[in-house]
């Protein structure tokens, strides 16, 4: 067992690659479709990458984030 601790960039790394499947799919963050990274909208913050499948769930998150 290892004694490293892990770092929040760490963390995110392995959440990320977690998130991707074996055929370099991600899901969009809105509808959860999976879709290939290479062509995902992306929206990039403090400590990670979310990826969306076009403009429509895109303009969906905004508005969702505007509200709160």
């Amino acid at each position: 067992m290892s004694d490293q601790k892990s770092t929040p960039d760490t963390e995110q790394k392995e959440k990320h690659e977690q998130e991707q499947t074996l055929d370099g799919c991600i899901p969009c963050k809105i509808c959860l479709k999976e879709i290939p990274q290479s062509i995902a909208r992306t929206e990039e913050g403090d400590d990670y990458v979310l990826y969306f499948c076009g403009a429509d769930c895109f303009d969906q998150w905004e508005h969702q984030k505007s509200k709160s």
